[in-house]
């Protein structure tokens, strides 16, 4: 009988992705099929600002034809020359003369799909604006909950800006409380990236669990008073929610959140807490309310992240005993860390190709230096919207200093030598079948159960079949690729993959190293690039 609750989920879970995407192939047909010269956009979110453009999400309302107007209701991303000097309010209709675009697609087997990415957020259109005559202005809606969550995080940012004069240490802050990365230097964000830290500049479980522990802190006594157990479940789970939405509810949010509120009203009921259980709860809202966050790198890394420390860490912690608070405070960071990278591990060689070699020692100054900065920079949030100028100042000058050592902190390991491992490629299938080892091996070890070992064996000596015949045909192929967009020659001659690019490569040109590093990582040998002037 077990099965039919659970045949009913995925059946619920099959049925919720097929409404969204027959909503979404409709939007799509209908506005491929219009004849429109221009469309009127409602600006939804704050401007990310590039070096040669600036970022808008918007809704897309209209169609304007020339005999008529089509009203559609479908989301895109409008990038606006950064010569039109804008800054565009949230609620702001415009219409813009011209056409949507799609997004452009992968330009190889290896590269990034941005319309894929943003087809998995809902968005299957981009614009792009270079001339103020384009443009013509409506009245916006002002009073929106879009408008006053993007006013609240406008002024938050005018209030860390304003007490935060280095830029690094600016940037650092906006985008672990915010969960706003445009003001990170591309160096410091790649350091992030080597060192394996990158976690605390996405706004992430661990932002939310030490937000709830200061709420926690702060109104926890309300606990003691009549009624005071529901007073406090309502006041905690509103400002959690709230911190939520003005962060923009990244799949990591979403599920550090639900995960918080599923805590405290079992709580409150006096239900005794299951960790995976709370897991669960808050994949199945999430995945039901959107279907295709399942396909969301950031879910699926979140998730998995959370499922490795609940399976694996006190396991970890069972290795080494002790009962001094320092010592064991360290094996928990160590514990921790080991325990989400190992459940994240195939992941990130699908991916991204790599592995961070010194992830350990970089986490374990990160976290705790993270956990005394979110604090901070929210006292400093209560202090400078409530007057009190002179303390902010003290706690941005507090600020500054944990910001600027967690900074030198993961640039260090890029002097160390072999930071990155890199040339690691996993296929789809490879990457599923070490995760079901994974799993295994805990079910066997860990759980101790029989059946599992047979299991575990079975798709590990599976995954080093698949794994040998792939290399061996991989290597025994011949590679003549033409690949991004048709920029690109890839061909491989013994041991030497030749790379002819049509034209300069730009040091930022995102998928371009990453592009090449799969390439390397699956067919071997030694690369040679070539520019065509």
């Amino acid at each position: 009988m077990r099965i039919i609750p659970v045949a009913g989920i995925f059946l619920l879970g099959w049925s919720a992705g097929f409404v969204q995407s027959v909503e979404f192939t409709r939007r799509l047909t209908e506005a491929d099929r219009a004849d429109y010269l221009a469309y009127q956009v409602r600006i939804t979110d704050l401007p990310e600002r590039r070096e040669k453009n600036t970022r808008y999400k918007a809704t897309v309302e209209a169609l304007l034809c020339r005999d008529t107007t089509i009203r559609i209701n479908s989301r895109a991303i409008i990038y606006f020359s950064n010569d039109l000097q804008l800054n565009l309010p949230v609620g702001q209709r415009l219409a813009i003369k011209g056409k949507l675009v799609r997004p452009p697609d992968a330009g190889s087997e290896m590269g990034f799909s941005y319309r894929k990415y943003l087809e998995r957020n809902g968005i299957p259109w981009i614009g792009f604006v270079k001339k103020k005559e384009h443009l013509v202005w409506f009245d916006g809606n002002r009073f929106s909950p879009g408008t006053i969550i993007a006013s609240l995080t406008g002024k938050a940012e005018q209030l860390f800006r304003a007490h935060l004069p280095d830029a690094d240490a600016f940037g650092l802050v906006k985008a672990m409380i915010l969960g706003r990365r445009e003001d990170i230097r591309p160096e410091l964000n790649q350091a992030f990236t080597d060192s394996g830290t990158v976690h605390v500049l996405s706004v992430s479980g661990l932002h939310v669990a030490v937000f709830f522990s200061v709420l926690h802190f702060i109104f926890g006594p309300l606990r003691n008073l009549p009624r005071g157990r529901q007073l406090y479940l309502v006041t905690i789970s509103a400002i959690l929610i709230v911190y939520a939405v003005i962060t923009g509810l990244p799949a990591s949010v979403q599920r550090a959140t639900l995960m918080c509120l599923t805590w405290m009203t079992g709580q409150n009921l006096s239900r005794k807490h299951q960790p995976l259980n709370t897991l669960g709860i808050a994949a199945f809202f999430i995945l039901l309310s959107d279907p295709a966050a399942f396909y969301d790198v950031g879910f699926q890394l979140s998730f998995l992240a959370m499922l490795g420390i609940f399976l694996w860490m006190k396991p970890i912690q069972s290795w080494y005993t002790t009962e001094n608070r320092i010592l064991k405070h360290i094996r928990d960071l160590f514990a921790m860390s080991i325990a989400a990278q190992l459940m994240t591990l195939p992941l990130i060689l699908y991916y991204f190709s790599q592995f961070p070699t010194y992830f350990l020692l970089a986490n374990l100054f990160v976290v705790d230096l993270a956990g005394m900065l979110i604090p901070a920079a929210i006292g400093l949030l209560v202090l400078g919207a409530t007057g009190f100028e002179t303390l902010a100042g003290w706690i941005g000058q507090l600020i500054s200093l944990i910001a600027w050592v967690i900074n030198r902190t993961v640039e260090f390991p890029r002097e160390l030598p072999y930071h990155v491992i890199d040339h690691l490629y996993l296929d789809p299938i490879q990457a599923l079948l070490l995760l079901v080892v994974l799993l295994g091996v805990y079910s066997a070890w860990i759980a101790r159960l029989k059946k599992a070992i047979v299991f575990t064996a079975a798709a590990a000596l599976g995954f080093c079949i698949y794994s040998a015949v792939s290399v061996l045909n991989d290597y025994r192929h011949p590679l003549v690729q033409v690949v991004s967009n048709g920029n690109r020659l890839i061909f491989k001659s013994r041991s030497i993959l030749y790379i002819i690019d049509k034209q300069p490569v730009e040091k930022n040109a995102g998928i371009s190293e990453i592009e090449t590093g799969k390439y390397l990582a699956r067919y071997g040998g030694n690369a040679v690039r070539i520019e065509l002037q």
